[in-house]
């Protein structure tokens, strides 16, 4: 297997100059495969620059779909996909990729903030309760010496009717 080098030095080894409609594909061209992201797309050329060093705006087809996509040079050899299925596989990698400590720890923070949660909440029905019990008792004192004051003034005036 060759050894990997960006397509714009491949390109300019082979002496090949780029052009608005050109058709790269990379395994008619004999370029190599990229070691990490496998071979690249076949990308139609948009825009170019003058020099026919490399492409500045080309089209790849979505792996996945056939949707055309457009993309820049630095985005040819990781670019596969569509936007909505590019990022559906990063997200998919992305929850591969943790492993089954971080996914632990991951729940048990999630259920120590419910926890944390459900008794902050506990907390303040009970005050909303205390306060509530004891604007209750409040009333039922003021109440209370409503009625001693009414009682006193009754036995007051009998008192006082009766010398």
């Amino acid at each position: 297997m060759a050894n990997w080098m960006s397509p714009k030095l491949f390109l300019a080894s082979k002496g090949i100059k780029i052009t608005a409609g050109m058709v790269l594909d990379p395994v008619e061209l004999g370029m190599p495969v990229h070691p990490v992201f496998g071979p690249l797309p076949v990308a139609t050329v948009i825009t170019a620059k003058d020099d026919g060093s490399v492409f500045l705006h080309a089209t790849i087809e979505c792996s996945e779909c056939g949707e055309e996509r457009e993309i820049e040079p630095g985005d040819w050899f990781q670019v596969r996909r569509c936007s909505q299925h590019q990022k559906r596989a990063q997200r998919k990698a992305k929850k591969l990729v943790k492993s089954d400590e971080v996914l632990a720890s991951e729940k048990a923070a999630r259920e120590e903030k419910q926890a944390a949660k459900s008794a902050e909440a506990a907390l303040a029905k009970a005050q909303a309760k205390v306060e509530k019990l004891q604007a209750a008792a409040a009333k039922a004192e003021a109440e209370a010496a409503e009625k001693a004051a009414l009682i006193a003034k009754v036995t007051a005036e009998k008192q006082a009717e009766q010398s």
